[in-house]
């Protein structure tokens, strides 16, 4: 089983990642695990329509995501779903109107700007002179 069968031991029914087997779950623990196994070289992503459906299920009418379905949009959260959709090959719902989103949220002004080598994903870069890896996805470059 290893690591990557103890992450996968994390997947809920309805496609969601906890913290650990049987604990909550969020986008946050399932970008995580998503993330993990992507970066052990891991093909099975257990569950993976339902992993997908969970995600596309966070999206919200404004194109954001939050951290589980119903609750309010934020960047944090809307940059780790559309990440994990990304790695499990799979888009937002409605990728028009999340891209839309990160226009309306007047990002410029957090010193965050819409990076145009991903047009279809919130691929979101901080304005710097040196890039730092934060957590491993292009989408994170800092």
């Amino acid at each position: 089983r290893g690591v990557a069968g103890w992450l996968r031991s994390t997947q809920s029914a309805y496609g969601a990642f906890g913290e650990y087997p049987g604990g909550p779950a969020d986008v946050l623990n399932t970008y995580l695990a998503i993330n993990a196994l992507d970066l052990l070289g891991e093909a099975d992503f257990g569950d993976r329509d339902a992993c997908i459906e969970y995600l596309r299920s966070c999206q919200n009418a404004d194109g954001g995501f939050g951290v589980v379905p119903g609750f309010i949009s934020d960047l944090f959260h809307s940059n780790l779903a559309v990440v994990a959709l990304h790695t499990l090959g799979a888009e937002p719902r409605d990728t028009d109107q999340c891209v839309e989103k990160s226009h309306e949220a007047n990002l410029f002004k957090a010193g965050w700007a819409h990076s145009t080598q991903y047009p279809r994903l919130i691929t979101l870069e901080c304005r710097s002179s040196t890039p730092i890896w934060l957590l491993f996805k292009p989408a994170f470059i800092c």
